[in-house]
């Protein structure tokens, strides 16, 4: 549909970060090696420009900035005061926060961690966000930019995922994240170890958390994959459940799964490798249902597109290292490829897909352009 800067014009610098869309799917925001935060019109008549905003000084373009340190972790988009509240890391340790009409947030921002920024953000019911240094550890961040603590866990790329235990209050939230030493950790959202688990190497994707149909909507597994492809189900308690096997031969896992209900009582639990592509996996079982491979590593995470009814067949979109992004549809048992996008650049696609409800999938390239296809 539109590229940015469109292919008339010389491409910006590269883009590893996945996207994100606000609530309203109107505006896209995605971070540059060079560590321009970019805000673009995702829709309407000015579609796949940078916004402009006015200010004192005249009109402006939106361009958060930590030059020259790259972001290489996909924004978190909140909301503040009804307008958006946008939050991403760079490599300098600076955890940004700033707003929609693209300038710094109030209070005390941005916050400094140890070293540089290893994951997104994640925001709490009370509005603190974590995110994972490639140093000490997971950070804690009140919502004015001062932190709360620090977790001495080691080097993290795994974004925290949000849970809840039923048997503590309502107000309580569980973080689960994997880390360097290859644990994955439980920990309240006050900073309090829950439990941990071991797994066989690094964990560098982010866990699935699926919820219990409850008053709380508390924890009832955890599925995390390990950079070694070794997948393992959890209950709440930490403990692995026995009916769950994981599936040999996934191969090297970069990027986070995603994670899908493709009928009643079968969910799917998709994981992208390095080696050996795209693997759906019975979340209950462990099952391997199938595998599709594009000819390519891919270290970009799938996304995943269901119809609004819910009687078609799941989409699951992910981009490639040989430069395509493909649309792959879970019939079940077997893959179907049912489309696919060449960037013409031949690059690897590291940027994970953010998919808005019209389905137009937006992602960012390291020939240095940002992606709107549909």
């Amino acid at each position: 549909m539109w590229t940015y800067p469109h292919f008339d014009n010389p491409a910006d610098a590269a883009f590893v970060a996945p996207p994100a869309l606000n609530a309203a799917g109107d505006v896209l925001y995605i971070g540059s090696v060079v560590g321009r935060l970019l805000a673009i019109a995702a829709t309407g008549d000015n579609a796949g420009e940078l916004l402009e905003y006015e200010s004192d000084s005249g009109d402006r373009t939106f361009l958060g900035s930590s030059e020259p340190f790259a972001i290489t972790t996909a924004p978190l988009v909140a909301t503040r005061d009804d307008i958006d509240a946008v939050f991403v890391g760079a490599a300098n340790g600076n955890l940004l926060g700033i707003g929609g009409d693209g300038e710094t947030l109030e209070q005390i921002w941005p916050n400094i961690l140890d070293s540089a920024v290893g994951t997104s953000p994640t925001i709490s019911d009370n509005g603190s966000l974590y995110a994972g240094s490639l140093n000490s550890g997971v950070f804690a961040t009140c919502p004015n930019g001062v932190t709360r603590y620090g977790l001495a866990n080691g080097p993290t790329l795994s974004t925290p995922a949000l849970g809840r235990m039923g048997e503590i209050e309502a107000t309580d939230e569980i973080l689960y994240f994997g880390a360097d030493d290859g644990l994955l950790r439980a920990v309240r959202e006050d900073g309090i170890l829950q439990w941990s688990f071991g797994f066989s190497a690094p964990i560098l994707a982010a866990p699935i958390v699926l919820l219990a149909d409850d008053e709380l909507a508390s924890t009832a597994a955890v599925l995390a994959v390990d950079s070694r492809g070794l997948v393992v189900r959890l209950d709440a308690e930490g403990r692995a459940e026995a009916d769950f096997e994981s599936p040999d031969g996934l191969g090297r896992v970069l990027a986070s799964p995603a994670f899908a209900e493709v009928g009643p009582d079968d969910g799917r639990l998709y994981v992208a490798s390095l080696d050996d592509g795209l693997h759906a996996i019975d979340a209950e079982t462990g099952e391997l249902r199938w595998t599709w491979a594009p000819g390519a590593g891919i270290e970009s995470a799938p996304a995943v597109v269901l119809s609004a009814t819910g009687d078609a067949a799941p989409i699951v979109v992910v981009g490639a290292n040989d430069g395509r992004l493909y649309y792959v549809r879970d019939e079940g048992d077997e893959p179907v490829l049912v489309a696919s996008f060449d960037t013409g650049s031949g690059l690897p696609i590291t940027s994970s897909p953010a998919v808005g409800t019209d389905g137009t999938t937006y992602f960012g390239g390291l020939d240095g352009r940002v992606y709107a296809v549909r």
